[in-house]
């Protein structure tokens, strides 16, 4: 029996010793340890690039929309009989688009002499073209209002990712908290059964008690020091998934500074389940939807463009004089006019969009419903949770007033050793229990407030 004792107290000094001496030990509060993992946490860095990707596709998104400049020119040569004439001749042109399904440009084109004579030349052309059915609004400001909507999209899924990230760290937290707790519990029930063992062998050896008594006590201490060493594991399990979730090194030795209460916590009340970023994500593809059906609605229009064009010629004397004075002005105004004579294929991609905008309408219902069940079942939760709270810290003070009697009854003689060690092991049970029920209330809570959107706001925690 003292081998077997012997290789617990062993291996009980290996887990309390497994951190390294110089390993690095701080204390959080349930806030420093959320605003630790929205700065550090490995996963949450990869999700805040996405947002950051989407800003600059809006960027990119502009690229049809700035106006382009081109610029060209030549030289030419002309062999007669008579002569050779050397010119250069140059363009430039202006173009603009817009989102609305404007088109503006503007172009000018010219020859200079350099030899001989050949005529100068000059002349500037002004145009504007409107989309009025495909290619208006609706149709060239597609890319961009999608850009944009998915900009919202990607910062939703980001606030997700941090409302998922705080709840995974609320529930690393409490399991911290209620290791510690446990270990602490576990410490205080082995040195009253080492004094108990070591009171029970003075004894025998006065001759006091007899030889038997020992088995029952050691077997006790023996129990203790099993239950001390999982517990000890679990604290150290448990210091590494809050570390994972904070990237510090696995080998720091977190503790958690925020009271295991629970009497008193305040409910969360008043809140709107659909605030939360799980439901946004559906309604922005339902907005998603509707906006490619607008798309397509319009790519399936006749297309109806009016264009207006001025021409500014000038003279071979003085073209630019007279392109500047516009002094003989060519405008024109007219409209072009394209059907498609088989539109098979655009009402097939109009019905299609159709049906994606129902369907994403049903999703919107369903998961509001959704939403709303959950909150209410992790309510439903929450109250039964604090009313079990209530009932586990009243079993702590029946099992206090039990061993005390116990106690009493020992010193009197009116009981045995065995029914003290048997009422201490109860007190233990009943406040493991009591912290695990408190851990439970403080996890709903956080869960309840996550199917809200809200745990950001109680963490105070704000996303740039």
């Amino acid at each position: 029996m003292k081998s077997i004792l012997s290789i617990i107290m062993v291996a009980g000094t290996a887990v309390s010793m497994a951190a390294p001496p110089d390993a690095e030990t701080r204390s959080l509060t349930r806030k420093q340890a959320a605003h630790l993992a929205i700065e550090r946490n490995l996963d949450l860095l990869v999700a805040r690039a996405g947002p950051e990707l989407a800003a600059l596709q809006v960027d990119v998104s502009w690229r049809p929309f700035t106006p382009t400049l081109t610029f060209e020119s030549g030289a030419r040569r002309v062999v007669s009989e008579a002569a050779t004439d050397t010119s250069a001749d140059y363009k430039a042109n202006l173009r603009w688009a817009l989102p609305t399904g404007t088109v503006l440009s503007a172009s000018a084109n010219g020859i200079e002499p350099v030899s001989g004579s050949p005529d100068p030349a000059g002349a500037m052309d002004l145009s504007i073209t409107q989309a009025l059915f495909k290619g208006n609004l609706s149709g060239a400001g597609h890319p961009l209002r999608e850009a944009t909507l998915n900009l919202r999209v990607e910062r939703v899924r980001f606030e997700k990712a941090v409302e998922d990230l705080l709840l995974e760290v609320e529930r690393a937290y409490w399991g911290l908290a209620v290791a510690q707790a446990n270990v602490i519990t576990k410490s205080r029930s082995l040195d009253r059964a080492q004094h108990q063992y070591e009171v029970t062998a003075e004894n025998i050896r006065r001759g006091i008690k007899p030889q038997g008594d020992i088995y029952f006590v050691e077997g006790s201490l023996v129990s203790f020091r099993e239950q001390l060493l999982r517990n000890r594991e679990r604290l150290q399990l448990a210091q590494r998934t809050l570390a994972r979730l904070l990237d510090l090194p696995t080998s720091t030795a977190l503790s958690t500074s925020d009271p295991l209460e629970g009497v008193g916590l305040p409910v969360p009340t008043a809140l709107v389940p659909t605030e939360t970023p799980a439901h946004q994500l559906v309604v922005l593809e339902a907005e998603r939807r509707v906006l490619k059906q607008r798309f397509e609605d319009n790519q399936a229009a006749s297309r109806l463009d009016l264009k207006a064009t001025l021409a500014l010629p000038g003279d071979a004397d003085t073209p630019w004089e007279d392109v500047l004075s516009a002094a003989r002005p060519d405008g024109r105004i007219g409209v072009l006019w394209e059907v498609p004579l088989t539109p098979g294929a655009d009402s097939a991609r109009r019905q299609k969009a159709q049906l994606e905008v129902n369907r994403q309408s049903a999703r919107v219902v369903a998961s509001a419903q959704k939403v709303r069940i959950t909150a209410g079942d992790i309510a439903l939760r929450l109250a039964g949770q604090g009313e079990r709270l209530a009932l586990a810290q009243r079993q702590v003070e029946l099992a206090q007033k039990a061993l005390a009697n116990a106690k009493d009854e020992f010193k009197n003689g009116v009981s045995t050793l065995n029914e003290v060690v048997r009422f201490q092991e109860r007190l233990d049970g009943t406040l493991i229990a009591a912290q695990q029920a408190i851990v439970d209330l403080r996890i709903r809570r956080a869960e309840l407030l996550q199917a809200h959107g809200a745990l950001r706001a109680d963490l105070e925690v704000r996303i740039k």
